[in-house]
């Protein structure tokens, strides 16, 4: 079983990296009809349970995930601006974090201000990037992550191989 979950995992890497933004579209898709089938699920539960007081809070998130999962079948590409802009945020916060912090460095003539002047500056234009071209981003990173589950997945593979 666990070969199949290798080949499984091979399959996914693969489809990650040949169309990433396909596979973010799928994943918004089958995350949106997720969340439609529990949002039905809890608004037919309130109707039938209706003087429980706790079915109004089933009614309520019912019809958010309902809003929620009709929002991202009718628009896949959502989540695939939305995080890769979040992390750009966070990384030009963290970027200007190590500039702000080379001046300290360069009282204290140290040698890792050229290492951090440098990495200060690469991690301000991904994050640029990432901020004001989230798809391009996300695409980047799903075909890395895709490379990265490809080559874990025949690491496992040729390990279980070996132990039989």
């Amino acid at each position: 079983m666990s070969m199949i979950y290798s080949v499984l995992f091979a399959i996914i890497g693969l489809l990650l990296f040949i169309d990433p933004s396909g596979f973010v579209v799928l994943v918004s898709y089958m995350i949106g009809i997720l969340l439609l089938v529990v949002g039905i699920n809890n608004v037919l539960s309130y109707s039938k349970n209706r003087d429980l007081a706790v079915t109004k809070t089933l009614l309520i998130v019912g019809v958010v995930l309902f809003i929620v999962g009709l929002f991202l079948i009718l628009e896949p590409t959502f989540i695939g601006k939305i995080v890769p802009a979040v992390i750009g945020v966070c990384l030009i916060i963290n970027a200007l974090e190590k500039l702000m912090y080379l001046q300290y460095l360069e009282d204290k003539k140290s040698e890792a201000y050229m290492i951090s002047l440098i990495s200060g500056i690469v991690i301000m234009i991904v994050g640029i990037v990432l901020l004001f071209n989230p798809l391009s981003g996300t695409l980047i990173v799903t075909q890395i992550i895709g490379v990265i589950i490809v080559i874990y997945s025949v690491m496992d593979i040729i390990e279980k191989i070996r132990y039989k």
